[in-house]
């Protein structure tokens, strides 16, 4: 087997032999298991949290953040749980003031389509080997 990663402009690579249904089953379960979020309640505890390490807009309220917060923690429902810590991350280093979507789009966008991308893959790969194709 052998996966070659993707990047933001280049799609990940999945070469594997498929031996069998229950292989296949596997296979899918792990990739499966690398798009799983984090719980709803996690996220707004990390976004609170690194909103201490960062400077808030100007003029904006505790209320202002507070929406701010539920509407990162919706967008981020959709993003694997290890991508989410890995921007916060990013965002806390390289950023100064609390982000908006856009900030995290740009770091979380290409690697959650990169996974999505590669379960497609294994998808087609299996289904070729159903058909008895190349």
């Amino acid at each position: 087997m052998t996966i070659k990663l993707g990047s933001e402009h280049k799609s990940p690579t999945l070469d594997i032999e498929i031996a069998d249904e229950s292989h296949f089953k596997a296979c899918r379960e792990a990739i499966l298991d690398t798009l799983v979020p984090l719980p709803s309640e996690e996220i707004k505890k990390a976004l609170a949290s690194i909103s201490t390490l960062m400077k808030k807009p100007y003029g904006e309220t505790a209320a202002d953040q507070s929406v701010r917060i539920k509407a990162l923690t919706s967008q981020l429902l959709d993003v694997p749980a290890d991508i989410t810590l890995y921007a916060m991350r990013e965002i806390v280093d390289t950023k100064v003031e609390f982000p908006v979507w856009s900030d995290f789009a740009k770091i979380v966008n290409h690697r959650k389509n990169n996974r999505k991308y590669m379960l497609h893959q294994l998808d087609r790969l299996y289904h070729k080997k159903l058909l008895g194709e190349k």
